[in-house]
């Protein structure tokens, strides 16, 4: 990225990509409707083995000035791939954007207009989940849709009562949450070679954030 664009950044969206070559196409579609100059999109293939990093390349937000693509000429594993984008980030927020995940139109607008109004630490949102349920032969047969429920707009300095919701409500997914930058502290980073690495490192985020 041109370092006179990296000036500019308010939020950095970094998408770390391993084989999903049924997902990444929708979820770069979504993400590039609302690319702004102060927001930029950082993407790590994991040295993907099926045809993701050639639908990335092939797709226009590589297009955009805001948009880069980091190649991994070996699997490293998702907790590496966020430590990276992390380290190659310039914006003053963070997303870590799932490449199964799909932001609806809007959303972009609407963390902007949190950010100009409040001086937030964190910010979480609702999302939709689905599920692919298989039948027994391996037949593709529906979506479960389930939904994380908190008032929209709402707006705590309360960080003990902020906690206890995300740990009683299971909202440990970090691409359900928007962090400032100055909350990746020394010993906060996604722990590499373990799995659920976001139940490690949303709790500290979250306790360390104060509004």
């Amino acid at each position: 990225m041109p370092k006179d664009c990296a000036k500019n950044i308010k939020l950095s969206i970094l998408i770390p990509a391993y084989n999903v070559e049924k997902y990444i196409e929708e979820c770069l579609n979504s993400v590039n409707l609302q690319i702004t100059d102060d927001c930029e999109v950082i993407l790590y293939d994991d040295s993907s083995t099926d045809e993701t990093l050639s639908l990335i390349e092939k797709h226009p937000i590589t297009e955009n000035k805001n948009f880069k693509l980091i190649k991994g000429d070996v699997n490293k594993g998702l907790s590496y791939a966020r430590n990276t984008l992390k380290s190659l980030s310039s914006g003053d927020y963070i997303w870590f954007l799932d490449s199964d995940d799909i932001i609806l139109n809007g959303s972009v607008e609407k963390i902007f207009f949190t950010f100009n109004s409040h001086d937030v630490d964190m910010i979480l949102f609702n999302c939709l989940r689905w599920f692919e349920l298989l039948s027994t032969d391996g037949t593709p047969i529906g979506y479960e849709v389930k939904t994380y429920h908190k008032p929209a707009g709402y707006y705590s300095t309360d960080s003990a009562s902020i906690f206890c919701d995300i740990l009683k409500n299971g909202n440990l997914h970090v691409p359900l949450k928007i962090f400032h930058k100055n909350l990746f502290i020394e010993g906060t980073e996604f722990p590499v070679g373990r799995i659920f690495e976001d139940i490690n490192i949303t709790p500290l985020l979250a306790s360390l954030s104060k509004k």
